[in-house]
Formats: C-alpha cells, sequence, structure tokens
C-alpha cells in the first residue's frame, strides 16, 4: 500500500488533491506498522514485555540509521545552488 501511494508523488504538481492523497495514505500504512509493532510484540511476549520491546528498539535504530545514510547518499547525488550566491 505505502508503494502505490509513493507511486503518486511522481505528479505532484499536476494532481494536488492526490499528492494529498497519497500523503495519507502513506502516512496511514507507516504508522499503522509502527504502531502495530509496538502493540504486538509486548502481547505475543507477555512473559518478558521488557525484553521483547528492548528489541523491537534495537530493530528500530539501524533501519532508521541505514534510512539516514541512504537518504544521505541519495541527497548527496543532487546539485543544490548556493543561497548565498547572487
Amino acid at each position: 500500500m505505502s508503494a502505490a501511494a509513493l507511486e503518486t508523488f511522481a505528479f505532484p504538481g499536476s494532481i494536488p488533491v492526490a499528492a494529498v492523497a497519497a500523503l495519507v495514505v502513506r502516512g496511514l500504512a507507516y504508522g499503522g506498522v509502527s504502531v502495530g509493532s509496538q502493540t504486538w510484540t509486548p502481547q505475543h511476549a507477555s512473559e518478558v514485555p521488557e525484553a521483547a520491546t528492548a528489541l523491537l528498539a534495537r530493530a528500530f535504530n539501524p533501519a532508521i540509521a541505514l534510512g539516514a545514510l541512504l537518504g544521505g547518499r541519495v541527497a548527496d547525488g543532487f546539485r543544490t545552488s548556493d543561497s548565498r550566491r547572487n
């Protein structure tokens, strides 16, 4: 569902309503993953909920770091103008 929402971002200027709809769909899809996993993990590990939550955080942190790394590498590939130059 999230990938389908991202497809709509290719034409945000021409279809603003579709861009807003895609943003909402992607937000719900991603929000559902993180909130759902934070809810389900302690429920399924009812004997050791603290350990389960710690493992969940351990899984999220490298994912965030990898996303930042890849996003930075992609951003480095774009040329940007220096706003200080006239």
